[in-house]
């Protein structure tokens, strides 16, 4: 088992940062060695720095001793005058016991602290995810020219980018964009999953259905999360719309230091059978009136709740089967048995409504996902 993370030293009065990792051999009872730093020293050594954020930390799916990191340098793009963020990688096959030298696998023009008209802060943040042939994949959100001059307040918009390497880390490929999407809406705080057979996950926020309406609303403010699927190792990609109702960040925000907070990354969990994003986000405080079934029975919040659907891996969302298999994805392998209400975990199941239904199937632009799920709540009350 092995952690790693962002270690600060000397930082008020240098701020110098370094990855360092650590490792254990019964299963994270204890972690008897120190720290190791794997992220390179700053040469030329300059008053300040590096700085350093945002490790990824994986596992081999063939080999138990191998282990693949990837962070960013925020420092490094600023002095060489880009202003791109630096994404380091390095592996260990020995356990962790040593690390090979890292190098720099892409340049990402970073995320604005806070995008225009919001207040919640951002990072560019690197999600990486192994295949079991050896195969490697990094998403990331990169800020770049919008696709339209106008309407955008600043001329940029964030997209997830992904870069995979097929030699172990060795050499990577140019970046390719996931959200298939042609608007200005940004898409931000991917994560990244692959499932056995090799299909590539991401999960992801989206404002791409918040469309502007000049002089009443600018547009691009409203978040949805997003799966996009690709069967193909990156080269393709279908997109599919997993929140039933996009929502207000704004509303009663965690506050941190550096800002109002949504998170800085989410998460993802995914295999051949089902994909389960699952996310923060406030839908919970829209009027109930704007899609009355489907949080049917759900206490209504004013706060951030936490969110997952469980999205089938069918043709319909990505998947390249019409329907899925029962024998493999019905009672076993933890799932519930398809066509029927039960959950697998205490959480409340909430079905989409009719409305909802004949919406999505009138939206060419993606899919929704059913059986939206939010954690911690209450089960809703037996249906008729």
């Amino acid at each position: 088992m092995v952690a790693c993370w962002g270690k600060n030293f000397d930082l008020l009065q240098l701020g110098r940062q370094a990855i360092v990792c650590e490792r254990s051999v019964d299963g994270g009872r204890s972690w008897p060695d120190a720290p190791q730093q794997i992220s390179p020293p700053q040469d030329p050594v300059l008053p300040f720095g590096p700085f350093v954020i945002g490790v990824h930390v994986v596992a081999s799916e063939r080999d138990p001793n191998t282990f693949y990191a990837v962070w960013m340098d925020t420092l490094t793009g600023f002095l060489e005058g880009s202003g791109k963020y630096l994404m380091w990688f390095t592996k260990t096959t020995d356990g962790a016991q040593t690390w090979e030298p890292a190098h720099v696998v892409a340049r990402v023009d970073p995320l604005p602290n806070v995008f225009p008209r919001q207040s919640f802060r951002n990072l560019s943040l690197p999600i990486m995810a192994a295949g079991k042939h050896g195969e490697l994949y990094v998403a990331y959100s990169d800020y770049t020219a919008a696709t339209f001059a106008d309407p955008d307040i600043d001329g940029l918009q964030a997209d997830v980018k992904l870069i995979r390497s097929l030699d172990d880390g060795s050499s990577w490929s140019s970046p390719v964009r996931v959200n298939q999407d042609a608007t200005n809406a940004d898409q931000f705080q991917p994560y990244l999953q692959v499932t056995r057979r090799g299909q590539v996950n991401v999960s992801y926020f989206d404002r791409r259905f918040d469309v502007p309406e000049p002089p009443i609303h600018p547009g691009n403010f409203f978040i949805d999360t997003f799966l996009s699927r690709s069967s193909n190792g990156g080269r393709t990609w279908h997109d599919t719309r997993v929140s039933h109702d996009a929502w207000d960040p704004s509303i009663n925000p965690p506050v941190s230091p550096t800002g109002e907070f949504i998170g800085d990354y989410q998460g993802l969990v995914a295999d051949d059978c089902f994909a389960l994003p699952f996310v923060n986000d406030t839908h919970l405080a829209n009027d109930p009136a704007r899609d009355p079934d489907f949080d049917e029975d759900l206490p209504r919040s004013e706060f951030q709740e936490i969110v997952t659907w469980r999205v089938p891996n069918t043709r319909a969302f990505g998947g390249k089967k019409r329907k899925l298999s029962k024998h493999k994805c019905g009672s076993g392998h933890g799932y519930v048995k398809l066509g029927t209400e039960a959950g697998t975990h205490p959480a409340a199941t909430a079905r989409l409504s009719r409305k909802a239904i004949r919406t999505a199937r009138r939206s060419g632009a993606a899919a929704l996902a059913r059986s939206a799920q939010v954690i911690d709540e209450r089960l809703p009350a037996a249906q008729p």
